[in-house]
C-alpha cells in the first residue's frame, strides 16, 4: 500500500512555529541587555525599560487591524518584509547609545511586529486546521515560550563573552535563520493557495469541498457579536488573563522578599515549565472538551497555584508546585484568546473578532505591570497582589460560563444550518438583546 502523504498543513505549523520562536528570540529575551547596556551607557533602566512599554502599546493599537491586512495581501511577502523590519530594528540596537534610540525600535518593533509575531498564526492556523485546531494553536503559541526558554541563557553567554552589541547583532541573526526561510517558503495563508482542502476534510469525497466551505462561512458575523454582551464578558476574561500573565515578573522578587533566595531564579523556571505543559495540555482539552472547558480548567489550575503561593511560599515544594500551576495562567495568555474566540462566534469572521480582542490582550499587557506594581507600593506586602491573582481566577469562571453561554445562542450565518436560523434569527437576536 502506498504510504499516504503528510497533509500541507503540518508544514504551515512548522511556519507558524518559527513566527512565534521570531517573538521569544526578539522581544521575550530583551531583558537579558538591560543591566549590561545600562551600566556601560550610564542610564537607568526605567530609561531603557520604556521602549518595552512603546513596543506594547504598539501591539494594541495595531491589534484591530491585522486580520483586515492579512486577508487582502500576500501573506509570504508580507510577513517576510515584517519580520525583516523587525529583525534589522535588533540589529540596529547595536549601534545605540541613547534611550530615545530604543525608544524609536520600540514603536518600530511594536507598529511592525504586531502584525508578525502572534496574531497571524491562530488566523493562519485556524484556515488550515478543521480538525485539531486547538493542539496545532497550542504546539505553535507555545513556541513563542520554548524559543525564549533556549535564548535567555545563550544571550546571557553571548553578553558574558562578545559583549551587549555583539550580542544584539547574533540575536538578530538567529532570528532571520529560524523566521525568514519559513514565512517565505513555506507559509501559505489557506489551504486553497496550494489547492488543497483544510486538514481534518475528506479530500477523496465528492462533498470535501462543500464540507470545507461551509466549516469556514459558519459562524456569528462580527457586527452581531459586536452588540453583544458575550463579546464584551469574553474582552473581560481575557483582560483578566493579561493581569494574571504579569505575574510573572513579579514571582522571584517575591521569594526574595520571603526569603527564599534559592527559588529566585528557579520558580521563573518552574512557570515556564508550567506554560509549557499547560499550553499543550489546554489545547488537547480544547479539541476533545471545547474552547470554554479549556479557560475553566486553566483558571482553576492557576488559582490553586495562587492558594499554595500564598500559603506555602516559605516551603520549597510550596514554591515548586506554585509555580509550575501558576504557568497555567500563562498558557492560558497563549492559547485562551483564540480558542475561545472561535469556540464563542466560529470561523466566519473570526479574523475580526480575534483581533479586536488581542487589543485588550495588549492594552492590559501595557498597564498590568504598572498595576500591580502599584498595589505592591501601596500595601508594602506582595499577599494583596497574590489574593487579586487568586480572586481574578475565581471571577474569571463565571464571567467566562456566561459569555460562553450568552454566544450559543447567538445567531449564526453560513454553514447548513443558516437557512433555518434566518427563519428564527430574528426573534432570537431579540430575545438575547
Amino acid at each position: 500500500m502506498a504510504r499516504k502523504k503528510t497533509h500541507y498543513a503540518w508544514v504551515v505549523l512548522v511556519a507558524c512555529c518559527a513566527l512565534t520562536s521570531g517573538l521569544g528570540i526578539l522581544i521575550s529575551s530583551a531583558g537579558q541587555w538591560f543591566a549590561p547596556v545600562t551600566g556601560e551607557l550610564g542610564f537607568s533602566v526605567t530609561e531603557l525599560t520604556l521602549y518595552m512599554s512603546v513596543c506594547c502599546l504598539g501591539f494594541a493599537v495595531v491589534s484591530p487591524f491585522v486580520g483586515r491586512v492579512l486577508a487582502k495581501v500576500n501573506v509570504r511577502l508580507f510577513l517576510t518584509l515584517g519580520y525583516a523590519i523587525c529583525i534589522a530594528t535588533q540589529a540596529a540596537m547595536s549601534f545605540f547609545n541613547a534611550p530615545w534610540q530604543w525608544w524609536i525600535s520600540g514603536a518600530v518593533l511594536g507598529f511592525v511586529g504586531g502584525f508578525v509575531f502572534m496574531i497571524p498564526t491562530p488566523i493562519i492556523l485556524g484556515n488550515w486546521f478543521a480538525k485539531k485546531t486547538g493542539l496545532a494553536v497550542s504546539i505553535a503559541m507555545s513556541c513563542s515560550g520554548i524559543a525564549a526558554a533556549i535564548m535567555n541563557p545563550i544571550a546571557a553567554a553571548l553578553i558574558a563573552g562578545v559583549g551587549w552589541r555583539t550580542s544584539y547583532l547574533i540575536a538578530a541573526a538567529i532570528a532571520a535563520v529560524i523566521v525568514l526561510p519559513c514565512t517565505l517558503f513555506l507559509i501559505r495563508f489557506k489551504p486553497e493557495d496550494k489547492g488543497l482542502l483544510p486538514y481534518g476534510i475528506d479530500e477523496a469525497s465528492e462533498s470535501g469541498a462543500e464540507e470545507a466551505t461551509s466549516i469556514m462561512a459558519e459562524g456569528v458575523p462580527a457586527r452581531r457579536a459586536f452588540r453583544s454582551p458575550s463579546f464584551w464578558l469574553l474582552a473581560l476574561v481575557l483582560a483578566m488573563i493579561a493581569i494574571l500573565s504579569s505575574f510573572s515578573q513579579l514571582l522571584p522578587v517575591y521569594m526574595e522578599t520571603i526569603g527564599m533566595v534559592a527559588m529566585v531564579g528557579l520558580i521563573a523556571s518552574m512557570a515556564m515549565i508550567g506554560q509549557f505543559v499547560g499550553t499543550l495540555g489546554l489545547g488537547a482539552v480544547s479539541d476533545r472538551f471545547g474552547g470554554t472547558a479549556t479557560g475553566l480548567v486553566g483558571f482553576a489550575i492557576a488559582g490553586v497555584g495562587f492558594l499554595l503561593l500564598i500559603f506555602f511560599g516559605q516551603m520549597v515544594f510550596g514554591d515548586l508546585a506554585g509555580g509550575v500551576l501558576y504557568g497555567a495562567a500563562l498558557a492560558l495568555g497563549s492559547v485562551a484568546p483564540p480558542l475561545l474566540c472561535r469556540n464563542a462566534y466560529g470561523n466566519r469572521d473570526f479574523a475580526k473578532l480575534y483581533s479586536s480582542l488581542m487589543l485588550v490582550i495588549n492594552g492590559m499587557a501595557f498597564v498590568g505591570m504598572p498595576l500591580l506594581s502599584l498595589t505592591l507600593d501601596l500595601t508594602g506586602s506582595f499577599y494583596p497582589a497574590l489574593w487579586l491573582g487568586f480572586v481574578l481566577c475565581v471571577v474569571a469562571i463565571p464571567t467566562l460560563m456566561a459569555s460562553m453561554g450568552i454566544a450559543k445562542r447567538l445567531p449564526r450565518e453560513g454553514g447548513a444550518e443558516e437557512e433555518v436560523q434566518k427563519e428564527g434569527g430574528a426573534l432570537e437576536e431579540t430575545v438575547v438583546a
